[in-house]
């Protein structure tokens, strides 16, 4: 397995965890399953998820027959808004893997944005008015400060759960003040990413196409609990 930046320099595998924290997400070549999984598992425990097996893994491909489950749209071909995994549980996990175990015939472009960016663009007190709301759920704040300067971000905007900007009771798209980063993957390919920073998402795609997710949590005595915590925000 590969680590590179965005830029395309080589990072060590030590080197990672400060770097999601610097930079929030890491690209990944020449990878297997496995390797993810030893990856998150040098981080903190696997997350499990609701569609994962008992390894912590969820196969992301269409299912036949075609799900209706708002919850279950990664598991079709239609286009993924850039989001946060999890977004609506209480303690969304801190990491997320993903691997490319087949392309698509066109499409299923990776979409990424920086949460720490979309921050900066909105400004902190318009960031203080945004909730997450959905019928049923617990409201959350989207942006969620903590006294040491750090930020947990949380978004979706779908049937699900919208954000919603307090002062004028409206959802409002906080995406579109960024534009995303794009990203062609192929087998073997995928990234890391800090959950609590960066939002992922895909373009709509053609054919088969299968990724592996595993997503990872941080133990509260870990020396990397300060990825739990959030980005650093600006000042």
């Amino acid at each position: 397995m590969r680590l590179m930046t965005l830029s395309g320099m080589e990072l060590r595998p030590e080197e990672i965890t400060e770097f999601l924290d610097v930079e929030g997400v890491v690209l990944l070549r020449e990878t297997s399953s496995g390797d993810i999984r030893s990856l998150i598992r040098s981080i903190g425990p696997v997350y499990v998820h609701p569609h994962s097996d008992q390894d912590g893994f969820t196969k992301i491909s269409p299912q036949v027959p075609a799900t209706t489950d708002h919850n279950s749209r990664g598991l079709t071909r239609a286009r993924l808004r850039l989001h946060t995994d999890r977004s609506t549980s209480a303690d969304p996990p801190a990491i997320l893997a993903c691997v490319v175990i087949q392309s698509a015939e066109t499409g299923g472009t990776t979409l990424l944005a920086d949460g720490a960016q979309i921050l900066h663009m909105l400004g902190p007190r318009t960031a203080a008015r945004m909730i997450l709301k959905g019928d049923g759920l617990t409201d959350h704040a989207v942006f969620e400060f903590s006294d040491n300067r750090r930020c947990r971000l949380r978004y979706r905007d779908d049937d699900v759960a919208k954000p919603w900007d307090t002062s004028t009771n409206r959802s409002v798209d906080i995406t579109s003040v960024v534009s995303p980063i794009e990203i062609e993957l192929r087998c073997g390919e995928g990234y890391v990413v800090h959950n609590h920073r960066f939002l992922h998402g895909r373009t709509a795609f053609r054919g088969h196409r299968e990724v592996l997710r595993l997503l990872g949590g941080i133990a509260a005595d870990s020396r990397y609990r300060f990825l739990a915590q959030g980005f650093r925000a600006r000042p």
